[in-house]
């Protein structure tokens, strides 16, 4: 255990340890960090912060603390999107969460009303089933809206535990949207995807939600902790914690692979069929879920 004693950087009490920079900080500059990586991805993408972004905000820790932090470092033309699943009381509870923190912002509150459960009641699948509705509706949104970038809040930890389930599954092409800003293809109704968190650990985002008294519901989805992901993600933390530095060097890998897969993935992409979207078959994925309703 790191002992927290001065800022690396000034003379105040530091309040967290970043383990890959061996640095402590205090809130000024922990404030600093933070927004600097996500600088560095509009930096080093080239994303012009007068583009018109639309931040998929769920009403948790991430999608919170990234709308905060781009209001922050000067997004001049942002809105939100809340997808509402219709889940019992808890999906209540985040849209009441996400029309706060968009008053409190001054960003327009977009809802888009989607029952999960017509959707799984044939399949027990139940955070598989959610993670296709949630990248169609975002994506349908953003794109028919004119929207050049959509802005989602996946941190470092997710980012790598999502390749990892990716590997598992034995979908290989799927590693190809692993990157910190995926290109629009007009062609297929695919709007511009931005991780603006991709270099930043979820204890970190959570630090950073906590000094700045972000607001945001910390109730988890019941389903969550019955995800093998989490067990992933529990086991990528020790690792991390162990060797710092881990999951950034995985991530940078990431990057440079789905690089060279992009251009396998466009080859076989087609029109779905049924909705007109981006489809590897003849169906898209959200159709065929459709269809079993």
């Amino acid at each position: 255990m790191v002992s927290l004693e001065k800022c690396s950087k000034c003379s105040e009490e530091a309040l967290i340890h970043v383990g890959w920079k061996r640095k402590n900080y205090c809130k000024d500059h922990f404030n600093e960090y933070v927004e600097g990586q996500v600088k560095k991805v509009f930096d080093k993408f080239k994303i012009d912060k007068k583009s018109r972004i639309c931040v998929a905000l769920s009403g948790g820790k991430d999608s919170s603390a990234l709308l905060h932090i781009l209001k922050k470092i000067g997004c001049e033309n942002l809105e939100a999107l809340h997808l509402n699943l219709n889940i019992n009381e808890y999906s209540k509870k985040l849209l009441e969460k996400s029309k706060e923190i968009c008053e409190k912002l001054g960003v327009k509150l977009n809802v888009v009303d989607v029952n999960l459960f017509n959707f799984v009641e044939k399949n027990r699948k139940v955070c598989k089933v959610c993670g296709v509705i949630k990248r169609y509706n975002f994506n349908k949104f953003a794109f028919e809206n004119n929207f050049e970038y959509l802005a989602t809040g996946q941190n470092l930890n997710d980012i790598v535990s999502h390749a990892i389930m990716t590997l598992y599954s034995g979908y290989l092409l799927g590693l190809k949207n692993f990157s910190p800003v995926s290109k629009k293809i007009e062609e297929f109704g695919l709007t511009s995807v931005i991780k603006p968190l991709f270099f930043l650990q979820e204890r970190e985002i959570e630090t950073y939600a906590k000094i700045n008294s972000i607001d945001y519901l910390r109730e988890k989805c019941v389903y969550w902790e019955t995800s093998f992901r989490v067990e992933v993600k529990k086991f990528l933390e020790k690792l991390e914690e162990k060797n710092p530095g881990f999951l950034r060097k995985i991530a940078s890998s990431l990057i440079k692979l789905s690089s060279l897969l992009e251009n396998f993935e466009i080859a076989k992409m087609r029109k779905c069929k049924i909705c007109g979207f981006a489809s590897l078959g003849k169906i898209c994925s959200f159709c065929k879920l459709k269809a079993k309703i």
